[in-house]
């Protein structure tokens, strides 16, 4: 009896420890393109549902508790179709073949959780949009919206609504692309309560919308919006604002190594701002144009003074189709300027002056028109710009004359900074900022403009 009265309660605790083990979260796999519910197949309405219900729905294998996976059949390619929209309840996360093998395509899909959920999207091509209205969190990575046609009431691609009945607490969108999507107020547009909106290497291309070519940001409450690494080109606001994004909600609105070529508006050519706090850095303003700014307008800043700044970017020949210059702050707030390249398009001015301060270092190049006098500030600089390739798509980049002495190692170590004092660690490339020009290695002194240049970059010439 000895024994066996020892052993007992080691077998009740393992059966006690098994029964309290979690459920651990299911992986669905899709095996059809159909969009139905067919106990021979799984398809990806019947496999959304499984996951939020945890039970057999058709032909897919319950979910459990936890946040569930559903994936594809290997070899499974084509488009599927919805016929009503697809609604995710639940913590999910959808694992697509490849942009190139799998696209939806016909009635919405729709995040609508409890508000504490979590929703992962990756490696799908979307031909149709996508509505966010209450979660926790929505993570986006290698989508690819192409050819959309709006059926929401005012994004093409992606619009995000959350209300004071249902929030939404953070959008990542990375790696993904927009490619050719029409119609509405903009492609991926923020009409609600969202309070962290974050956008990595992605690109946005001959988009064309209503408000804004690519993004509009018009919530309801306090909002974050960083955007990074990422390429806007001929993207075109129809009706007004800005040919790539605008901003006219309660937002801080950051902007970090993002190129902005050809875009086009009514209001100004890239960026059109009404919004608590714009900060720009190591970014590229390249050909935008708009009848009234070429590439920057800022009608509103209502964050503190100071918090506003463009710091080493370049802004070139940004023509306005007009007689308005390049970069306007009609805000009672300054915009603060550090180590600009600028140079004037068809309108002969890169500034009204009004509105601008100078923490010093913005060469101009052809003209004097912003009236900047902080130490190191120049205008009529007369430089040959070159271009070199960077960025996400490779494009061509105008960097100033690599061999000029008003352009290259001309920033002190001391002024490679912000407004505050904090260094500007990385340049348009993600190079670490200084770069010694002759051997390429860490320096002292940087750059103005968007690129640290090396002696080996070998750029060409531009006019």
């Amino acid at each position: 009896m000895q024994p066996t009265l020892r052993l007992l309660p080691a077998a009740g605790v393992a059966l006690l420890l098994l029964i309290a083990a979690p459920a651990t979260a299911a992986t669905i796999i899709v095996d059809s393109l159909e969009d139905r519910s067919d106990r021979r197949v799984c398809s990806l309405r019947s496999a959304v549902e499984a996951a939020h219900i945890d039970q057999q729905v058709g032909g897919c294998r319950g979910g459990a508790k936890g946040a569930d996976t559903i994936g594809f059949r290997t070899g499974l390619t084509g488009v599927i179709r919805l016929a009503f929209p697809l609604y995710i309840r639940s913590d999910l996360s959808i694992e697509g073949p490849g942009t190139d093998r799998l696209a939806i395509t016909g009635s919405v899909v729709s995040i609508e959780t409890d508000g504490r959920s979590e929703v992962d999207l990756s490696d799908l091509t979307m031909q149709t949009g996508l509505l966010i209205r209450s979660v926790r969190r929505v993570g986006i990575r290698s989508l690819r919206f192409e050819n959309v046609y709006s059926q929401m009431s005012h994004a093409s691609a992606i619009q995000i609504q959350g209300s004071h009945l249902g929030a939404v607490e953070s959008v990542e969108i990375a790696d993904s692309d927009f490619y050719g999507n029409r119609n509405s107020d903009s492609v991926v547009t923020v009409t609600g309560r969202l309070e962290r909106l974050s956008i990595e290497s992605s690109n946005f291309l001959g988009n064309r919308a209503d408000l804004s070519g690519a993004i509009l940001l018009n919530g309801t409450g306090p909002l974050l919006a960083r955007i990074e690494d990422s390429y806007f080109a001929g993207n075109q606001a129809l009706s007004g604002l800005g040919g790539a994004i605008a901003a006219i909600g309660d937002a801080r609105l950051e902007l970090a190594r993002n190129h902005f070529r050809a875009n086009r508006g009514q209001e100004s050519g890239a960026l059109f701002i009404a919004a608590d706090r714009l900060r720009i850095e190591n970014s590229v303003f390249h050909r935008n144009g708009a009848p009234n700014t070429g590439a920057i307008h800022i009608v509103e800043l209502t964050g503190a003074s100071g918090d506003s700044q463009l710091l080493f970017s370049t802004l070139v020949d940004n023509d306005s189709a007009g007689y308005g210059p390049a970069l306007v702050n009609q805000a009672s707030n300054p915009l603060w300027l550090a180590g600009n390249l600028l140079r004037p398009g068809n309108a002969f001015a890169s500034c009204d002056p009004q509105g601008l301060a100078s923490t010093g270092y913005n060469l101009e190049l052809d003209a004097a028109s912003c009236h900047l006098g902080g130490a190191g500030d120049m205008g009529y600089v007369r430089m040959m710009l070159y271009r070199i390739s960077g960025g996400s798509a490779a494009s061509s980049v105008p960097v100033p004359d690599p061999h000029h002495w008003a352009a290259v190692d001309a920033v002190p170590a001391y002024a490679c900074s912000d407004l505050y004092g904090r260094p500007l660690e990385d340049d348009f490339l993600a190079r670490t900022r200084p770069i010694d020009f002759m051997s390429g290695q860490p320096g002292f002194d940087c750059d103005v403009g968007a690129v640290e240049l090396r002696a080996y970059d070998a750029p060409m010439p531009t006019p």
